[in-house]
Parts: structure tokens; C-alpha cells; sequence
């Protein structure tokens, strides 16, 4: 695996696991999503013999020493150690320092070898988030487990392969459920309080959209994207080409509600579509050293990303959907066209993760995650870990509404009882009243 430094690969990169630090219920995670991780940079030989086998002490000490590193001030004490190595048999180490995104993913939890970079993997098709610390299945894609029928939406998590999920951090959970198309995983569930028997099933190659899009009340281009990665940003592109450049469309609405976020890059440049000027710090990275601010023009890359449509609909009217799973990347992109005045955001505050993850691989053939910086957006660097982005316009959704799963480029939507959508489709109607183009 190509090695990385750290600076260079920080920047990028946006984790889609975890919940935020204060917030209960974490945004949904699709089985399988990640970055390829930068490997381990190896401490120098003072600190970790390179050669010598991996014990137990040489993965504490390649644990310990990237929390130096990269985590100052972190406590240098016999007490935060001894958490530290306690913490590690569940994964949740960050714990230990009040960070819940920061975590150990254990060698039999770590299968990203089994992920591609167009978001394919090898799984069952669930997706699932943290509740009160239980582990809820929130949607079901297209896959074994929706066609076993023994497995349903709201269904609560509780053994994987006979193994308790009790006290395990979503990405290990996730990573415990995926495998080689053809393997075979058993999956236990409890049920309004009664635990099911085993259901096993085979993995098979599962594709997440990252972006799908449909035309509703007539000229309104709806485009759904389910998470930045790396399919997002040419079905964005697509789907802005082909219908608002041929007037098939005259406004648009994003739906980021259920987006966990994704990559730093494809929320910078999907950014990028709907401005003029983008010289204008679109986020600040607050490191643990250094602030680091970033603007579309910062990252040379960003406008050729975008396929030369930087600024293309920089005139369209927007409105954005958020809910509560709306985390990390997507607030970024709803929380820039919000102080940038560029949309209106319809729905629920959203989840609240402001922070940025990085990855490395330890000698184990585990993983170490820790948090390397907190992101504010725009000219007031505004907070969001913590906190969320309140919308404009306040809209719970209906009691037991779903949104159907994006199993292509084409999007369903169900108008009918979606009132969040219909909201939406109420302010841009006005607006083309009051402004047509």
C-alpha cells in the first residue's frame, strides 16, 4: 500500500464513520464505505524495532506513539496509557480523551481490502446507526439481506458470525459484515424484543449511488446524493448538464438527508458548481497545530473535478434537504450554500460532526483513526461539531417515513408522504413566481 505523510493526506480525506462527540445517535453507515487508509507511517527505530514481530507492546507502542504525534496535547500518563490499551479491546480508545470518532479497528474487523474505489463491496446491503447504543438498521439496499426477508428496518444488531456487537464502534461493526462476494456471514437480530435465529447469508458485490436525480412538479431537477464519493460528483455533473444547461429543469433541490459525508474533494468541487467566486475560504481546518484555510482555488485540482462547470450554476435556485443523518461532508456542502445565501435548507438541524479523520495501518493488520482536525465553514468560520446547522425552514418529517433506497441513477421519490420534499417544492415554486428565469 502507497505510504503517505500525514499534512498531505489530511486535507483530503473525510471519514464517513462515527458519531459525533456529545450527539447519541450517529449518522446511518453504509456497510462498506471508506477511503483506502495511508499506511502506517513506521516510528522511528527508537520508539518501535521495524523488524521485531508484532506483540502486544510493539502495537501499543505504534498506538502511542501516532497519539503523540498527531493528538498533542494528549496526557503522557501511566492512567491515560492504561485506558488507552483497556479501550482497545472494544475499539472505542478515543474515549479515553473525549473523542468518539477516534478509534482502533482490530485485524478480524479490518476488511477494506474488500472495497473499491467507485464505492463497490463486498456485504449484505444494510445500513445502519447507533440509537440510544444500540445498533439499528435504518435502510436496506438491494442485496441478500432484504431478499432473505428475514431481516427488517428497525431491526436491532446483535451478534455478527456469533460475535456480540455490544460495545463495538460502527466502523468495526461494518467492517465485521463485509467480506469476499461468495463468503458467507451469519447475522442475529432482536426484534421488538425477542432475538431472531441466525440468518446467513452470502456476500455479494453491493453498489452504493452516490448520486441519482429525477424531474418532479413538472421542472424541478431533484437530485439525491447519498454520500461524496468517488461516483457522486459525475452523477452531480450529469444530472446538472442534462437538465438544467437543456431547460429541461429551471431550479433544483439537494437532498442530503441520510448523507453521512464522504470525500473532502467531492464536497469541495460539487461546491464549486454553484459559485462564481470561489477564492473565498469555503472552510478552515483547525488542526491540533495550525489552521489551515481552504478555498476551491486553493486545491488546483478542484475546478478540473468539476469538469470546468465551476460557477456553471452559479444563478440556479436551490433548495437544500437536511435531516439529523445529514453529517461531516454534506454539512459542509449545505452549511456553504447556506452562509453564502445560495439555497434555502429545508427539514431538520443536521447532525453535527465537524471533525476530520485520518487513518493509518499498524502492524497487526488493525487500523488506528484518530481525529486530526475540526472544520468551521465560510468567512465566520462557523462551528459545527457539536452543534449541527439549523435550516431555514423547519420541517419534521412524517412519523415512519423512509426515504427509498438509491439503487441507480434514477431516484424515486414519494411526494405523497414526504412533506420535507413538499415543502421544497413549495419555495421554489414561489420563487420562480416572484423571479422567473
Amino acid at each position: 500500500m502507497k505510504r503517505h505523510s500525514a499534512v498531505a493526506v489530511f486535507a483530503f480525506l473525510f471519514f464517513l464513520y462515527g458519531c459525533a462527540f456529545q450527539i447519541k445517535s450517529a449518522p446511518p453507515l453504509v456497510v462498506g464505505l471508506s477511503e483506502n487508509p495511508p499506511a502506517l507511517e513506521t516510528p522511528t527505530p527508537s520508539v518501535v524495532d521495524e523488524n521485531a514481530p508484532c506483540s502486544q507492546e510493539k502495537l501499543f507502542n505504534q498506538v502511542w506513539y501516532l497519539l503523540s504525534l498527531h493528538y498533542p496535547p494528549i496526557d503522557d500518563t501511566e492512567e491515560m496509557k492504561n485506558c488507552c490499551k483497556q479501550k482497545m479491546a472494544t475499539g472505542k480508545i478515543g474515549e479515553c480523551f473525549n473523542d468518539k470518532n477516534s478509534n482502533y479497528i482490530a485485524p478480524n474487523e479490518n476488511n477494506d481490502e474488500n472495497i473499491d474505489t467507485k464505492g463497490a463491496y463486498g456485504g449484505i446491503g444494510l445500513v445502519f446507526k447507533e440509537v440510544d447504543a444500540a445498533v439499528v438498521i435504518v435502510e436496506m439496499l438491494p442485496g441478500p439481506a432484504l431478499e432473505s426477508g428475514n431481516i427488517q428496518v428497525g431491526d436491532r444488531l446483535v451478534e455478527i458470525d456469533n460475535k456480540s456487537v455490544e460495545g463495538k464502534n460502527l466502523a468495526g461493526i461494518a467492517n465485521m459484515i463485509r467480506g469476499k462476494p461468495g463468503s458467507e456471514v451469519s447475522i442475529t437480530v432482536e426484534r421488538l424484543g425477542v432475538v431472531q435465529p441466525p440468518v446467513v447469508l452470502m456476500r455479494r458485490k453491493i453498489i452504493v449511488y452516490g448520486t441519482g436525480w429525477t424531474i418532479i412538479a413538472n421542472d424541478i431537477l431533484y437530485i439525491r446524493i447519498r454520500e461524496f464519493n468517488a461516483r457522486e460528483l459525475p452523477g452531480l455533473i450529469d444530472a446538472l448538464r442534462d437538465n438544467i444547461k437543456t431547460a429541461r429543469a429551471k431550479t433544483a433541490i439537494l437532498d442530503l438527508r441520510g448523507n453521512p459525508g464522504g470525500f473532502l474533494y467531492s464536497v469541495l468541487a460539487s461546491a464549486c458548481l454553484f459559485f462564481n467566486d470561489m477564492d473565498t475560504k469555503l472552510i478552515t481546518e483547525q488542526t491540533k497545530k495550525e489552521p489551515i484555510i481552504i478555498a476551491v482555488k486553493d486545491e488546483d485540482s478542484e475546478a478540473v473535478r468539476a469538469g470546468g462547470d465551476c460557477g456553471a450554476y452559479a444563478n440556479l435556485p436551490l433548495a437544500v434537504l437536511v435531516n439529523s443523518d445529514s453529517a461531516s461532508a454534506s454539512e459542509i456542502l449545505a452549511g456553504i450554500l447556506l452562509e453564502r445565501g445560495r439555497a434555502i435548507l429545508v427539514g431538520e438541524k443536521t447532525h453535527g460532526k465537524g471533525t476530520v479523520q485520518i487513518t493509518w495501518d499498524l502492524c497487526d493488520k488493525g487500523m488506528l483513526r484518530l481525529t486530526m482536525a475540526e472544520y468551521f465553514i465560510g468567512k465566520n468560520e462557523i462551528k459545527v461539531d457539536g452543534i449541527g446547522i439549523m435550516p431555514d425552514v423547519e420541517v419534521k418529517a412524517k412519523e415512519g417515513f423512509v426515504l427509498k433506497p438509491l439503487v441507480s441513477e434514477n431516484a424515486e421519490v414519494d411526494i405523497e408522504n414526504d412533506i420535507q420534499l413538499q415543502k421544497a417544492i413549495e419555495i421554489l415554486k414561489e420563487k420562480q413566481k416572484t423571479n422567473p428565469r
